[in-house]
């Protein structure tokens, strides 16, 4: 499939029923492409023309369009438009993708933690990742 992504029919949405126009698109990049797109996301789509929310000199630009986050897991807490909306947590994986359309491109959201993990590896060749305890903040 085009752009490294998995048929979109394997594709896993969520939505949040009063967060409208959230959407968390869990693991919908192709195994091998991966590491392409955290490539592409810090070193090609972060600079010009491209609209980000952290321009080359490292300010923040009002008109971003794409907030790479790569190869971690993190806690994302979404607010609404309101600064006094209560804030719903939201936990992202290397390779999920955070969709915020419509009025979700209006609320107040923040990245209180990101979490280090580690991988373990079967003897029947297969593995499994855990988030530690500790975040990479701390």
């Amino acid at each position: 499939m085009k752009y490294g992504l998995k048929d979109y029919n394997e594709w896993n949405v969520t939505t949040v029923d009063d967060r409208l126009g959230l959407y968390i698109l869990h693991n919908i990049f192709k195994a091998e492409c991966h590491l392409e797109w955290i490539q592409k996301a810090i070193n090609i789509y972060c600079r010009l023309p491209n609209f980000t929310n952290i321009n080359q000199n490292g300010s923040l630009e009002e008109n971003t369009r794409l907030s790479p986050h790569v190869d971690r897991i993190s806690n994302i807490n979404s607010g609404g438009i309101s600064s006094n909306d209560e804030p719903i947590p939201i936990m992202l994986h290397s390779n999920d993708v955070l969709v915020m359309a419509d009025s979700q491109r209006l609320v107040f959201y923040g990245v209180p933690r990101i979490l280090k993990t580690r991988t373990f590896q079967i003897q029947d060749g297969s593995s499994f990742t855990v988030a530690e305890k500790k975040s990479l903040l701390e």
